[in-house]
């Protein structure tokens, strides 16, 4: 803006010595007037380049503040690496140090100091006692809501009987659902664990009112859950929408027996619990089992073993079915 500013005052005496000293056809008043207002302009152009320019400078100095630090900060942990790295006994010094104290080192610190669920044994009769007589005991929560022993009962009936691979069923009530996974698809900024349609919304748009026991319910569950190569509906399915979407994710149900929704991921659901030889759809049941109020989840491996996850109190309780396999 130094350099500009003789330009602007030229622009100024542009105006003024030949207005007033060829004279001008307005009134000197007006001459006057107009002087004064290009004068303004020209001042408020200059003062504005300047403070963009300070804007400019400051911001550069900022950027250049951060990539000092990070440098920095670069810098020093390059330094604890190559000393840490010096500093760690070689290879088979640490198995003679470990097999000397016998003990074993976890895969993960993190998987150490997670608890591990209580597991039960039971037989299909036990479970559905359990559901039934759920009002005298807090083992299954549902006395609350009338229709929720016969949603459990038919959920039981629909891993049992009619699943053909791995399934992962969730009940709960649909505020409860609201309240721990963010709205829709969308991803939450805060970190809230959210709920992703695996197809697009196909199997919750095709459930749409059709109650757990209704023989559509099943039937459709039974092809969702059923093997294929690619694990996709086939091409030539009977209807179009479905052809070529994966057959993947969770049934998220009400406690009343209604969807609310079907082939979702659930993701961002912190581990709780350390269960041992299971994959990811089983751990998914625990956290799920533990994060959302008053759940009850199914969870059914792709060879047949069926598992019912439920929280109580603090703790969270596994029964393995005996005869679902």
């Amino acid at each position: 803006w130094m350099k500009l500013w003789p330009a602007s005052v030229i622009a100024v005496l542009c105006y003024v010595v030949p207005a007033i000293g060829l004279g001008s056809h307005l009134p000197g008043a007006c001459v006057i007037m107009n002087t004064v207002l290009l004068t303004l302009l020209v001042i408020m152009a200059s003062l504005g380049k300047r403070m963009v320019e300070m804007y400019e400078r400051r911001a550069y100095a900022q950027v250049a503040a951060e990539r000092t630090m990070r440098a920095e900060a670069e810098f020093k942990l390059s330094q604890c690496q190559q000393s840490t790295a010096s500093t760690t006994p070689p290879r088979s010094e640490k198995d003679d140090m470990s097999s000397s104290a016998s003990i074993s080192l976890p895969d993960t610190l993190h998987s150490a100091s997670l608890p591990c669920p209580a597991i039960h044994e039971c037989r299909r009769e036990e479970i559905l006692e359990m559901f039934v007589n759920s009002c005298s005991h807090d083992k299954i929560p549902g006395h609350d809501v009338p229709q929720a022993i016969d949603t459990y009962v038919a959920a039981l009936e629909l891993m049992c009987d009619h699943a053909l691979g791995g399934a992962l069923v969730c009940i709960a009530d649909p505020e409860a659902f609201q309240q721990v996974f963010a709205a829709g698809d969308q991803d939450s900024g805060g970190g809230q664990p959210c709920t992703r349609s695996s197809d697009q919304g196909y199997m919750t748009a095709s459930l749409r009112g059709i109650h757990i026991t209704d023989p559509r319910f099943r039937e459709a569950f039974r092809e969702f859950t059923r093997h294929t190569s690619n694990d996709c509906w086939p091409s030539d399915h009977p209807d179009e929408s479905a052809r070529g979407r994966p057959k993947d994710g969770a049934f998220l149900l009400s406690r009343t027996g209604y969807r609310v929704q079907c082939s979702a991921k659930l993701l961002g659901l912190a581990p709780v619990a350390r269960w041992a030889n299971v994959g990811t759809k089983h751990e998914a049941a625990l956290a799920c089992a533990w994060a959302v109020p008053g759940s009850v989840v199914f969870v059914r491996s792709d060879r047949g073993t069926l598992h019912l996850v439920a929280k109580q109190q603090d703790k969270l309780h596994v029964y393995h079915l005996s005869d679902g396999d």
